[in-house]
C-alpha cells in the first residue's frame, strides 16, 4: 500500500514535470528549435515511463485488493460469528425475561390473593374485637344480675332465717302455752 502511494506520487511528479516542460517549451519558443523527432522521443519515453508507473500501480492495487479480500473475509466471518452469538444471547435474554415476566405475574396474583386474605382477617379481627366488646358488656350485665340476685338471695335468706326464728319462737310459745293449759286443769 505504501509502495503504491509512493508510485502514485512519482507518477504525479512525472506528470507535473511533463506539464512544466511543455510550459517551458511553449514559453521560450524552444519547440521551434527542437526537432519533431526529439520531442516524439521524449514524449515516447515519458509515455513509456507513465505506462510503466500505471502498470506498477495496478499491480500494487491488485495485490492490496487480494490481501484485503482475505482480511475482509476474515472480518465478515468474525462479524457473522458475533451476530450469531448476539442472536443466541438475545434469544436467551428474551426467554429469561419471559420467564421473569411470568413469575412476576404469578407473584402479583399471589400478593393480590394474600392481600384479600389479610383484608378478610382484618375484617374478622374487627368483628371479633366488636364481639369481644359485646361479650364483655354481656359479662358485665351478667355480673350485675348475679350481684343483684345474690343480694336478693341474701335478703330472702335473711327473711327466711327471720321467719324461721319467729316460727320456732311461736312454736315454743305455743308449746309452752299448750303445756300450761294442760297443766292447769290438773291442779
Amino acid at each position: 500500500m505504501y509502495w503504491s502511494m509512493e508510485q502514485h506520487k512519482v507518477l504525479l511528479q512525472a506528470q507535473d514535470r511533463i506539464t512544466e516542460l511543455e510550459n517551458r517549451l511553449s514559453a521560450t519558443g524552444e519547440e521551434m528549435d527542437q526537432s519533431t523527432v526529439a520531442l516524439g522521443v521524449q514524449v515516447k519515453e515519458l509515455s513509456a515511463k507513465t505506462k510503466e508507473l500505471w502498470d506498477q500501480m495496478d499491480k500494487l492495487w491488485a495485490s492490496a485488493w487480494r490481501r484485503n479480500q482475505a482480511d475482509i473475509k476474515t472480518l465478515n466471518t468474525s462479524l457473522a460469528s458475533v451476530k450469531n452469538s448476539n442472536a443466541v444471547d438475545i434469544k436467551s435474554l428474551q426467554e429469561v425475561t419471559s420467564v421473569n415476566d411470568t413469575e412476576i405475574g404469578l407473584m402479583k396474583e399471589q400478593l393480590g390473593s394474600q392481600k384479600s386474605v389479610i383484608t378478610q382477617m382484618q375484617d374478622q379481627l374487627t368483628q371479633i374485637s366488636a364481639g369481644d366488646v359485646e361479650v364483655e358488656q354481656q359479662l358485665a350485665n351478667l355480673r350485675e344480675k348475679l350481684i343483684s340476685t345474690a343480694l336478693a338471695n341474701n335478703s330472702l335468706t335473711n327473711r327466711i332465717d327471720d321467719l324461721d326464728t319467729r316460727l320456732k319462737a311461736n312454736e315454743k310459745q305455743t308449746a309452752i302455752n299448750s303445756g300450761s293449759k294442760s297443766a292447769a286443769p290438773a291442779l
